[in-house]
């Protein structure tokens, strides 16, 4: 008996644990290169691959920043939600999709393409 209740503590701190986040968060996927992990909420930093600039901006200022240098650089921008953008650019034998999610401190290209990055990232800063 004594055994069931330390099994069930057990599971109850694990299951606590993990809903209070102390796991990896959905947003841990979004490009913080060069920033430290101790960074705070009140210096929001947007850093790509390429790039270590702390910069403010809202999420709608973010949009518009992503969605321009898309667009400049010859990429079909698709608003697809309130942070989700679908770039696509096409070239002689290939077509070329990914998406970009973003807050108002980060963004994130899945599949990875150091090309929109670049043009995003020049664009931020």
């Amino acid at each position: 008996m004594v055994e069931k209740i330390i099994a069930l503590v057990l599971v109850l701190v694990v299951v606590a644990w993990m809903l209070t986040g102390q796991t990896e968060s959905t947003y841990s996927s979004f490009k913080s290169v060069g920033a430290s992990e101790h960074t705070t909420e009140a210096e929001p930093v947007v850093e790509t691959e390429h790039s270590s600039a702390k910069i403010h901006m809202t999420q709608k200022s973010m949009h518009h920043a992503i969605k321009a240098a898309g667009e400049e650089n010859g990429w079909i921008m698709t608003e697809y939600k309130a942070n989700t953008i679908i770039a696509e650019k096409l070239s002689d034998n290939d077509t070329v999709s990914v998406t970009v999610t973003f807050d108002n401190i980060s963004f994130l290209i899945e599949p990875a393409n150091t090309g929109l990055n670049s043009a995003i990232s020049a664009a931020l800063h």
